[in-house]
């Protein structure tokens, strides 16, 4: 257990019974900081674009966006139509990825394990 003091970022460990001499923490925020879930979405929405930012894997999407949805004669046309890659689906603290293969899934898993490598966190294989 991990307890904080003051505004200054110091932290002791208790454990069994024993309580250590204050640290300094230099990383983090504080357990229940309401930028914690704010900044992890930062953080790990910048991984997955340095993970898979130049791949083509994942599901295409045509999509329109002149806002003129409704109107089914410019549904028909073949302007203003874009294309949209969806490869990862972040929820709260979850992921999920979505290749077309098994090929596809595995490159994506090996650019996501380079890129945790890269921000010094660990895959738990037990945990996904």
């Amino acid at each position: 257990m991990i307890q904080s003091f003051h505004k200054d970022m110091k932290g002791t460990v208790v454990y069994d019974g024993s309580i250590s001499e204050p640290f300094n923490i230099n990383s983090g925020v504080k357990q229940g900081c309401i930028l914690a879930p704010i900044l992890f979405g930062i953080f790990f929405a910048i991984l997955v674009k340095h993970a898979f930012g130049t791949t083509t894997e994942g599901i295409y999407l045509c999509t329109r966006s002149d806002g003129k949805l409704y109107n089914l004669s410019r549904l028909r046309a073949k302007t203003k139509v874009q294309m949209r890659i969806l490869r990862e689906y972040l929820i709260a603290d979850d992921a999920a990825i979505t290749p077309h293969t098994a090929e596809g899934l595995q490159q994506l898993l090996n650019r996501f394990a380079a890129a945790c490598s890269a921000f010094g966190l660990t895959i738990i294989l037990q945990k996904t």
